[in-house]
């Protein structure tokens, strides 16, 4: 621990115990003790962070490289599962639809996997506002209805 040994932790203790005194040595132990805890469970939160964002980083690096391989077993019962999407089939026009702007990769319909992250984003955000407007579509509706009711 910090390379102290028993007698450098001895006198170490006998300065504390001179310095603050018996009655508030629990007191200050039970300090120190809640710090280290609470430094611990910092330390351990920026860890599971750290290897989180990691994780992330090596899958988009994966992703933009095309070197994401998976398992032989999963590979198998992927292609027996369902069928290659087309745009697999012609890899020249899948690379021009994930290299275009959001909009000309939605039109291409390019496969999720194969989008980077704005264009998912873009898809993402126009599914978004269509069914917001479908809700409100349907709100105005159902307000018009009532109304006629009445």
């Amino acid at each position: 621990m910090f390379g102290i040994g028993g007698t450098e932790l001895l006198i170490i203790l006998v300065f504390v115990f001179i310095v603050v005194g018996p009655e508030k040595l629990p007191e200050v132990a039970t300090m120190i003790g809640k710090a280290i805890r609470k430094f611990q469970d910092a330390q351990s939160e920026v860890n599971k962070v750290i290897k989180t964002e990691t994780a992330d980083i090596k899958a988009a690096i994966n992703e933009s490289d095309g070197s994401a391989k998976p398992k032989p077993a999963a590979k198998k019962a992927a292609s027996a599962k369902k069928p290659r999407p087309a745009a697999a089939e012609k890899p020249e026009a899948a690379a021009q639809a994930v290299d275009a702007g959001p909009e000309e990769a939605e039109a291409s319909e390019v496969p999720e996997e194969q989008l980077s992250f704005s264009q998912r984003k873009a898809r993402y955000q126009r599914q978004r506002q269509e069914q917001q407007e479908a809700e409100k579509q349907a709100a105005a509706q159902r307000g018009a209805s009532t109304g006629k009711g009445e």
